[in-house]
């Protein structure tokens, strides 16, 4: 059992962390297979606030693929093409490659295309687990929200969950320059890249709290046999090993096994299992560490990718840490996401300076070389490779960083068009045969 002396470290990790990252709410919420066990709220966010999850719902959405594989309604070994008779999949394409993101499908796929790489080697796609959403709906004739409700949050008392597009939760906010502002609307419907298998599953920190505690006494919740022990087994322990992926990439390393919706790394002797969420609104970490008989749930009503998210994620490793007896390094200043932000700001002043560079002729480069590069390779570059790079579609590019896509844009546009304003002038001056 963890003693008081841990769980007074962990909320004061927990408080400084939440300090530091200048949350507007956020909640600890740590648990055994009994109940909970330690709760630390902050700011406006409460225990029972309900919150859109990201992709920790891919955890949820396993299990239930999981329920259907125990009652023999499906096989791990079933083609995906079998119950999406649509899809553009290869035949050999299994439930269990979706699930360990082996299927082929590119990060950046969405369901009115399906891009594929040129190998299955493990790629992390919200494709995959929506399409497991389908095959779950194909298979039982029922919507999955509306399964996922019927087999896992009803049975486990979780009386504020839901799943999108149906239920949304709290709106929650978006950083935009350091400020906290409402997030945008989002569509999660099946058309979208972030859907309710994927990311979309809505649930408080205590209703989260309840799903792990099932894991932790191995698919039972008070008595009532959810998952099989097999199926408890699977989803920890199958999987693909992963290397230098950002999916599995953190504080003890760039490698783990992916699987089932959950990463699993071997820390200090024990196995521990995470997984972090992130949608425009709001961010959360799942952990587990099933042989101390421990799990805790981290939401925050904040989307900020580049800034508080990655903070947040610091303090789920820092509670790994406390829960394993290993030092921590430090914990963060009270204003970290302030200078952080404030870095992050001048660099957006930066580049903006530089984007009307272009207008100016005292500024502007002067030779044919450095203004092609400037006007037009430049822009180019940037906006193609921040897509690439990201692997997400570009209106979801805007929900996530509002203000560096913002920025981005703004600046490429004003090189571009300068360009083009230079090359206007240069033919009014000498005419259509004339140079610049």
């Amino acid at each position: 059992m963890t003693s008081s002396v841990t769980l007074s470290e962990l909320e004061r990790v927990a408080r400084a962390h939440f300090v530091a990252a200048d949350l507007p709410g956020a909640v600890l919420h740590v648990v055994t297979s009994d109940g909970p066990l330690l709760t630390v709220e902050h700011g406006e966010l409460s225990v029972g606030t309900p919150v859109m999850l990201g992709s920790t719902s891919k955890s949820m959405t396993a299990a239930l693929l999981l329920q259907h594989v125990d009652e023999g309604l499906l096989r791990l070994d079933d083609p995906a093409t079998r119950y999406l008779t649509d899809a553009e999949l290869p035949e050999d394409i299994t439930l269990s490659d979706l699930a360990c993101h082996v299927s082929g499908l590119r990060t950046d796929t969405t369901p009115g295309r399906l891009t594929r790489r040129q190998d299955r080697s493990f790629n992390y796609a919200n494709q995959n687990y929506n399409l497991l959403g389908q095959v779950l709906s194909t298979a039982s004739g029922v919507s999955f929200g509306r399964l996922l409700s019927a087999r896992i949050l009803e049975p486990l008392g979780m009386q504020h969950s839901g799943s999108a597009p149906d239920v949304i939760g709290t709106r929650g906010r978006t950083n935009v320059l350091g400020k906290n502002c409402p997030a945008m609307r989002a569509d999660f419907g099946p058309e979208s890249w972030i859907q309710g298998p994927s990311g979309g599953v809505v649930a408080s920190s205590e209703d989260a709290g309840r799903f792990l505690s099932m894991i932790l006494s191995g698919g039972t919740f008070c008595g009532r046999q959810i998952l099989s022990q097999c199926a408890i087994d699977t989803m920890l322990n199958s999987g693909v090993t992963v290397q230098r992926s950002p999916a599995v990439s953190d504080a003890f390393g760039d490698s783990g096994v992916y699987g089932f919706g959950w990463v699993k790394k071997d820390i200090a002797g024990h196995a521990v299992h995470t997984h972090s969420g992130k949608v425009p609104q709001s961010t959360s970490v799942f952990g587990l560490v099933p042989d101390l008989g421990i799990a805790f749930v981290l939401v925050a009503n904040l989307g900020d990718f580049l800034v508080r998210t990655p903070l947040l994620e610091d303090l789920g490793g820092d509670i790994i840490r406390v829960l394993l007896n290993l030092p921590i390094k430090e914990l963060p200043a009270k204003r970290k996401a302030r200078i952080r932000q404030s870095i992050l700001n001048l660099a957006y002043a930066a580049f903006l300076t530089v984007g009307v560079f272009g207008w100016h002729s005292r500024t502007r480069p002067r030779r044919v070389e450095g203004s092609l590069l400037y006007h037009a390779v430049l822009p180019t570059a940037l906006m193609l490779g921040i897509r690439r790079a990201s692997g997400t579609p570009w209106p979801w590019l805007f929900r996530f960083a509002p203000d560096a896509i913002g920025v981005l844009t703004v600046g490429c546009l004003s090189m571009l068009t300068s360009g083009l304003e230079r090359m206007a002038t240069a033919k009014r001056k000498h005419g259509p045969t004339g140079t610049a």
